[in-house]
């Protein structure tokens, strides 16, 4: 791999893990106010609320650890990371369904669990994926640059 095409990779993984980490963030507590205004999970005490969709998120990254690695091992990271974007999308889109009725429910919480659960297979086909993209004199910096990006 040239050196440019590796610098372009780098950059490109950056933005990628920096939109990925963003977005649990900014669905998270969304979620968590959205149920807050309707008064369910811990009524009206927002820190209670986001505090149990903190832990709805990384439920799913504790029970499929293992079986996100092992598909990660199993199948190229790129496609794997493909296919996580595509299920990103999707998870949003369900998210927005579930918030469009007047009477907002868990269904909400039902969409955080499944996007912890898509997210626990995006993180470790991004490492694996910048660990075969880069060379050995780059890959220190690729993987201090890629989570730079992560908040």
């Amino acid at each position: 791999m040239k050196k440019k095409d590796c610098a372009a990779s780098i950059s490109c993984l950056s933005w990628l893990n920096f939109f990925s980490s963003f977005s649990p963030v900014f669905f998270g507590s969304w979620v968590a106010r959205t149920l807050t205004d309707a008064g369910m999970l811990c009524g009206d005490r927002l820190i209670l609320n986001v505090l149990c969709v903190a832990g709805i998120f990384t439920l799913p990254l504790v029970l499929t650890g293992i079986f996100s690695h092992y598909c990660c091992t199993r199948f190229a990271a790129r496609n794997v990371l493909f296919v996580s974007k595509i299920l990103e999308v999707i998870i949003m889109l369900l998210g927005v369904a579930a918030a469009l009725p007047e009477k907002v429910g868990y269904q909400l919480l039902a969409v955080v669990f499944i996007y912890g659960a898509d997210y626990s297979f995006y993180r470790p086909a991004l490492k694996q994926y910048t660990a075969f993209a880069m060379t050995k004199s780059e890959l220190s910096r690729a993987i201090g640059k890629v989570e730079s990006m992560t908040f």
